[in-house]
């Protein structure tokens, strides 16, 4: 019986065959690659969390950025239980908005830096104060409010603190922190015959906002404090919440 070619595949059906394979061995592959990456990320984000329990850090922050203005809450109420709560039941918020323009009153010029800072420099001939947090207007009775920024209270120093440095007791100095939960604006303060030369981070977070009524540190000694401590350094920027 005589070989007939005209039985074979062509050359072209062959290697279009061969291709159509080999596009659904690589989608296989992804698909597998893509699998076993998204169970890397879980457990890397797992063994992240544990660590962070152990170093006693009992919080984390996520950047979510459905919504119109981007939020940055919390990864959950609790590291452990970082895989089940989808980080909304905790909101970040900070309340000062540095539009308040440099200025210089009884002898200390507080300049506005545009970043979230302010230098303020010079001797006060009188209590020097300038609002840059108008927030008594709006604040909510009952919530309770966080003050902090990184220079600690002490009689040589600018204060930051609700309505005038009266407000620190003298046993608070070597803080950096304090908890309010009555309407103030959030102030600088230097206090007469002080001379400064200092930068200044100051802000102020709705702790009721944050954790929810009833959640809320009741002090400074929270661990939960040192940790917005920190990440309001990293994020100075005025937030809603």
């Amino acid at each position: 019986m005589a070989f007939d070619k005209s039985q074979l595949p062509t050359c072209n059906a062959v290697h279009s065959a061969l291709l159509t394979r080999d596009k659904a061995v690589r989608a296989d592959f992804a698909a597998a690659d893509s699998k076993l990456q998204t169970q890397h990320d879980n457990n890397s984000r797992r063994i992240d969390a544990l660590y962070a329990l152990g170093e006693g850090q009992a919080w984390s922050m996520e950047t979510v950025t459905e919504t119109h203005n981007p939020v940055y809450p919390p990864t959950g109420a609790h590291l452990a239980g970082v895989d089940k709560l989808g980080g909304k039941s905790v909101v970040w918020n900070q309340l000062v908005t540095y539009k308040i323009a440099t200025a210089t009153k009884n002898g200390i010029t507080f300049t506005n830096n545009s970043d979230g800072s302010y230098t303020v420099t010079g001797t006060a001939t009188a209590n020097a104060s300038l609002n840059i947090a108008l927030i008594a207007s709006t604040y909510v009775s009952g919530h309770v409010m966080l003050y902090h920024s990184n220079v600690a209270y002490a009689d040589d120093a600018v204060f930051f603190c609700p309505n005038g440095y009266g407000a620190v007791a003298t046993s608070e100095y070597g803080n950096k922190s304090k908890l309010f939960n009555y309407a103030s604006n959030g102030c600088l303060v230097v206090k007469e015959g002080v001379t400064v030369n200092t930068t200044i981070w100051p802000v102020i977070v709705d702790l009721t906002v944050m954790f929810g009524s009833g959640n809320e540190p009741t002090s400074t000694g929270d661990q939960r404090i040192a940790w917005i401590e920190a990440y309001a350094a990293a994020h100075p920027e005025y937030n809603a919440g």
